[in-house]
């Protein structure tokens, strides 16, 4: 029991002395002194002050605890940052009186080194003043000649300075003649440039007119023989829709509009009820009723005949024209190598290719190109020697021609979209 209550004891007197608990007991003692003294020596019974008592010593009296405890906080965590601080002005302050002091100690050492100067100057056995006067002559004459060399440094930059300016001036005055030369051969390249380019137009131009002129005076020579007249602008509309240009400034215009190009086309396709609306149209507004669109489609037939550069066809004979295309070439067909592969699974030699037979034919006009989709059927010459496999190909493939002029003219055409694979007849 004695060992017990000797570390009861231990444990309390550390719990006891801990720097919080102990000022938070001498801090709550302060503010609570009087409730004591009330309850130990007030007037009353006993009864009478512990009540009392009771009723100050709870938690809604901040005074009782709260108070206290921050107090207690204070002084154990914030009195060390105190001392600190009050430590560093004690070190500031001391700095100052000894600076001062070092300062005054200076002060004095200084002056006594004057007094004696003048002590030493003042002896009549010492030639210090003529040392003195000598030496000050000799640092006058010393600064005059330092004077004189940074004058006459001076001026040798300020001479410098000056042939440097002149030089940069001469260099931006030379660079201003070169700029501006640079600009005259410039601006005359571009004269002869732009001569050069209108030259070139001209010459399209002069290469261009014949041909769109030769149109025209045919159109306009049918037109009067039959005692037709009508605008030259309604001649050259009529012209440039035939062409699918979208006015007669650009069939003149056109670059591309000489006749060779015309010459190289395959031909000219035409939609006959777009065709006779354009026509229509063009009479309209030129509001003449001496010729209907029919009879102006009918010479503009006529036109083509007889300058016979190039066909004009309906676009419903494109087909046709890609048919007859496919049977001149279709010896090269058999050269492709898309169909190297079903020509190899026959036994049959396609040296000698017997008229194909055409399956179906379908037309499609694309933005730049109109398109003739076609299949048939190619045969070749039996191999004696080897077991009949097949000697027939079934080739899918396509004609397509180019607009190559305006909207109506067509370039020349070529195979696409090529494919094949053995026929075996059921």
């Amino acid at each position: 029991m004695k060992d017990i209550l000797n570390n009861w004891m231990k444990d309390n007197q550390v719990r006891i002395t801990s720097p919080v608990i102990g000022a938070f007991i001498s801090t709550w003692i302060l503010f609570n002194w009087d409730k004591f003294l009330l309850l130990f020596w007030g007037e009353g019974k006993l009864a009478e002050r512990l009540n009392t008592f009771k009723e100050t010593a709870n938690f809604s009296n901040l005074q009782f605890w709260l108070w206290p405890l921050i107090v207690a906080l204070i002084y154990v965590f914030g009195l060390p940052y105190l001392n600190v601080l009050t430590q560093k002005l004690k070190r500031h302050s001391d700095l100052l009186r000894h600076n001062e002091v070092i300062g005054t100690d200076i002060e004095k050492e200084k002056k006594l080194g004057e007094l004696n100067e003048q002590r030493y100057k003042s002896n009549p056995e010492n030639d210090y003043i003529g040392r003195k006067i000598k030496a000050d002559i000799e640092k006058i004459e010393a600064d005059s000649k330092t004077a004189n060399a940074e004058a006459e440094l001076r001026i040798v930059e300020a001479e410098k300075g000056k042939d440097a300016a002149a030089k940069i001036k001469l260099e931006t005055e030379q660079a201003k003649l070169d700029l501006e030369k640079n600009k005259r051969v410039e601006e005359r390249e571009k004269q002869a440039h732009e001569r050069a380019k209108v030259l070139h137009e001209n010459m399209l131009a002069s290469a261009r007119f014949p041909t769109v002129y030769e149109y025209i005076q045919c159109l306009s020579d049918n037109l009067k023989e039959d005692d037709i007249v009508i605008s030259l602008n309604a001649i050259t509309r009529a012209l440039a829709v035939a062409f699918g240009f979208k006015s007669c400034n650009d069939i003149v215009r056109d670059p591309e509009f000489t006749l060779k190009n015309i010459k190289e086309l395959s031909f000219v396709a035409y939609d006959p009820g777009e065709l006779l609306d354009e026509l229509k149209n063009i009479l309209d507004d030129e509001g003449t009723n001496v010729i209907s669109e029919s009879e102006l489609f009918d010479y503009v037939i006529q036109l083509f005949e007889e300058i016979d550069h190039c066909k004009f066809i309906s676009s419903d004979s494109i087909s046709d024209e890609a048919l007859e295309y496919f049977v001149e070439n279709q010896f090269d067909i058999t050269q492709l190598d898309e169909l190297s592969g079903p020509m190899a699974e026959t036994n049959a030699f396609f040296d000698e290719v017997d008229d194909p037979q055409v399956i179906s034919v379908s037309f499609e006009q694309q933005l730049q190109q109109w398109q003739v989709k076609m299949t048939c059927l190619v045969s070749g010459t039996n191999h004696e020697d080897k077991m009949f496999y097949g000697d027939t190909i079934n080739v899918s493939l396509t004609v397509a021609y180019p607009i190559a002029l305006g909207g109506n003219g067509v370039g020349k055409p070529e195979f696409t979209d090529i494919s094949g694979s053995v026929y075996h007849p059921e």
